[in-house]
């Protein structure tokens, strides 16, 4: 078993070190195609694509940083509260007759908002 496993790593090994070897007479022929080929439409049609995709992403950019919302500064009054000794008006006794009733009830909002408004000093 041990055996065949280092069988295995020595013929990877071997293969491995051999690619390499023919990678690097493969490589210089490669270079002596591209001097070739980098003249080529093919070669200049890549190269406009590379530029135009980054002209495009630099435009795209700038019209979206267009349209960011400005920052607009709005005023707003802040209230803080302070503490105001209010004197409640006597709540209305119930007498049985409506349009009694209701006007106690009316006198009795208005005694309130009367003595509200004084803490607010209006």
């Amino acid at each position: 078993m041990i055996k065949k496993i280092l069988s295995k790593l020595a013929e990877w090994f071997f293969k491995s070190k051999s690619t390499l070897f023919d990678s690097v007479e493969e490589y210089e022929a490669i270079k002596a195609e591209e001097k070739e080929l980098r003249f080529s439409f093919k070669w200049w049609l890549q190269q406009v694509m590379k530029i135009m995709f980054l002209v495009i992403i630099i435009i795209i950019t700038l019209l979206l940083f267009g349209c960011s919302p400005a920052t607009v500064t709005k005023y707003e009054p802040v209230y803080i509260p302070v503490k105001c000794e209010v004197i409640e008006p006597k709540l209305p006794v119930y007498s049985g007759d409506i349009i009694k009733d209701n006007l106690k009830i009316l006198k009795y909002a208005d005694e309130l908002k009367i003595s509200l408004n004084k803490c607010i000093g209006r």
